[in-house]
């Protein structure tokens, strides 16, 4: 089984997961499963899931007034399918990087753990690792490869915008998007909808 503990059915049984970071050790999927036609959160959290990937696609959604950019990941294992949501975190962005170095796409596995302080008392960052056959897959683009983020000051403080690296990786994406679909993995799947994205406060965390 891809996470947790499931038996198998002959229906396909569809998952969405959501990454939780705020106030928590270390980060975990929120899981919901689809139950008469609507995803239901369950009370299980998960560190992981693993199968085929069959979709990876950039979305835009209006949360709030404000435009969100997300990445929508699909995976299948079994009579399983998992719609899994990436943020323009650094945890969503790291995850996103590695997805561009693959080039198959069964038996790959995303993780999510908490860093290790460098010091005693130090701090530690929610992060994520992409794995195919139980191997890690290094990220595609180096830090000094990406477009650099802009420095700007919003009410005092500085900040950093990161739309030029958040466009770059949307079209990275999309491009590797197509090589997935044409995939004979991806076109013997059954269309199935993905639940509608939306955002929480710990979705949207400051980059890096």
């Amino acid at each position: 089984m891809a996470f947790g503990k499931t038996t198998v059915k002959k229906d396909l049984k569809a998952f969405s997961l959501k990454i939780k970071t705020k106030d928590l050790a270390k980060p975990e999927f929120l899981v919901s499963e689809r139950q008469d036609g609507k995803f239901v959160e369950l009370a299980e959290r998960e560190s992981t899931v693993s199968g085929n990937l069959i979709g990876i696609e950039p979305k835009d959604f209006v949360w709030q007034g404000k435009t969100i950019k997300s990445v929508n990941v699909t995976l299948t294992d079994g009579d399983q399918i998992y719609f899994i949501n990436l943020p323009f975190s650094n945890l969503g962005r790291g995850l996103m990087n590695s997805f561009l170095a693959l080039k198959k796409f069964d038996n790959i596995e995303i993780g999510l753990y908490q860093t290790k302080a460098k010091v005693p008392g130090g701090k530690t960052y929610a992060t994520g690792s992409l794995r195919q056959n139980g191997e890690m897959v290094r990220w595609k683009f180096s830090q000094d490869q990406l477009p650099a983020a802009a420095e700007i000051v919003f009410k005092g403080e500085k900040m950093r915008d990161w739309t030029k690296q958040e466009d770059f990786l949307c079209e990275q994406l999309n491009e590797l998007n197509k090589v997935v679909k044409s995939s004979p993995s991806a076109q013997s799947q059954v269309a199935v909808e993905a639940p509608a994205a939306s955002a929480e406060e710990d979705t949207l965390d400051a980059p890096f």
